[in-house]
């Protein structure tokens, strides 16, 4: 795909002066002639862009548009005089002020006017983009909101867990949860001192890593019978903790999603 400028400038050589004029007169995009960084021709659309009349930017200097410092006005200059005279053209997206005061972001182009002769000045080219610049901050400041919402959520989630970890540990019996697959997630301590197991040990087990089988076998019956009909469930049985002496005892078991 060949740059706008080169494209422009082709069509410009090969047109006779009267299309050419209308070229530029009716381009969708701002073009300028500088000397000196001052306004020697410009064409409609880019008035419009600045919001100024026919002519009135005639002879003004490229200050008036730039909502920067002189100094900073300057550093700009000599980037993009300097990547012209290296590469043959400059590149580049910046903020301009309309007439009103209100800002734009505009993507410019520029090179020289005619490279056999630097003396006749530069042409540059101004494209419009503040509505891709918006796009792309609203679309930044979702981004941002979103993060916000998922470090704020976290939090919440991070508070209800510890909550419910105090809760579980100051009931006064042992307790314990498991996943579908019987995998235990948790238990308080008086659960751990009823087992005689470690808590590492007992992360991820299942009945079968803790009980004989016996004992494994009517536990795994119980938790498929409540998991085929949720709700509550009570039932006597034995428990053999580390200790190997059985004990009877009621499991008061419900399901949770």
């Amino acid at each position: 795909k060949m740059p706008t400028n080169l494209f422009l400038s082709s069509v410009i050589k090969a047109q006779p002066l009267r299309e050419q004029q209308l070229v530029v007169e009716r381009a969708p995009i701002g073009i300028v002639v500088l000397r000196d960084r001052i306004i020697q021709r410009c064409n409609p659309r880019f008035e419009e862009m600045l919001g100024y009349g026919p002519g009135e930017l005639i002879g003004k200097s490229t200050r008036v548009y730039y909502p920067i410092g002189d100094e900073d006005w300057k550093a700009l200059g000599r980037r993009a005089y300097a990547a012209i005279a290296e590469t043959g053209s400059f590149v580049g997206e910046s903020r301009y002020q309309r007439r009103d005061g209100s800002l734009i972001w505009v993507r410019l182009t520029g090179s020289l006017l005619n490279p056999d002769n630097p003396d006749e000045g530069y042409v540059w080219l101004y494209e419009d983009i503040t509505r891709r610049h918006q796009a792309e901050e609203s679309l930044r400041r979702s981004y941002s909101e979103l993060e916000q919402r998922v470090v704020e959520r976290t939090a919440e989630v991070s508070r209800q867990l510890h909550f419910m970890e105090q809760l579980i540990e100051a009931i006064p019996g042992p307790v314990f949860y498991k996943d579908r697959q019987g995998r235990y997630l948790g238990f308080n301590q008086r659960y751990l001192d009823f087992i005689g197991m470690p808590r590492g040990e007992l992360i991820g087990a299942t009945v079968y890593d803790i009980a004989p089988r016996d004992l494994a076998d009517r536990y795994q019956a119980a938790d498929e019978e409540l998991f085929n009909n949720p709700g509550l469930q009570v039932y006597e049985t034995q428990v053999q903790p580390a200790s190997g002496e059985r004990r009877e005892v009621l499991f008061h078991k419900v399901t949770f999603a």
